[in-house]
Parts: C-alpha cells; structure tokens; sequence
C-alpha cells in the first residue's frame, strides 16, 4: 500500500516520491519545492478545517488534507520514522532518530558570462 502525505502524523518525516493530481496543481507544488527525494515533516494536522501544515526545505505550507493525498511518499525501511536505513522500526540506533531523513541538497542559481561579451 502506498502512503501518501496525509498518512503522516504530526512530527512524523518521510520523503516525497511523487506529487499526483491536476497538470497545474502538479506544477505549482513542484513549485513550491515539493520534489521527489525532498525530505518533508508534518508540523501538525486539524482535521476540522482540513489542513495539514507540512515543512520541508526549511519552509512551511498549508495544504488541504484532499489535496495532501495525491502526494506519494517514498517507501522506507523503518516504518516509524522513515529514515530509510532498512531497520523494521524496532532498534534503536542513530539512524533512526528523528533528524535522520537527509536534507535535499540546496541548489544556487548562476549567471555564467562569456570573457569579453560584456560591454
């Protein structure tokens, strides 16, 4: 069974493996940094007003809890934290603690200029 984003409970990581739904809904979340590979926490869940708080590349969004359910997760070996070291969840060790889903490397854009084609 695959998981999704709204499968997650608060403070629980996984990482991203795909974003489904509508072409524009894709785009937009791609957008925002909802990448696969991406390391993602919940913040927390208010099923009242179905929203689901997600951080991921140090940021925050807000996204429906429908909207959450075309977001696939990666499938991982450790079922309670995702830390995906192949670990069935039951031992305890540094690779299954909290911080240990890997961060998606940061990406800096460059202009690059040909030596004399500046004016």
């Amino acid at each position: 069974m695959t998981r999704t984003l709204a499968d997650l409970k608060p403070d629980e990581r996984a990482v991203l493996a795909a974003v489904d739904g509508e072409r524009s809904y894709r785009r937009r979340l791609l957008e925002l940094g909802f990448l696969p590979g991406t390391a993602v926490r919940v913040v927390r869940s208010v099923p009242v007003g179905d929203v689901l708080e997600v951080e991921l590349r140090h940021s925050r969004v807000s996204l429906r809890i429908s909207e959450a359910v075309q977001i696939r997760l990666a499938d991982q070996g450790c079922a309670t934290s995702g830390c995906g070291s192949g670990c069935d969840g039951s031992d305890e060790h540094d690779a299954c603690a909290t911080d240990a889903v890997p961060e998606a490397p940061r990406v800096v854009p460059v202009a690059v200029q040909r030596a004399g084609s500046a004016r």
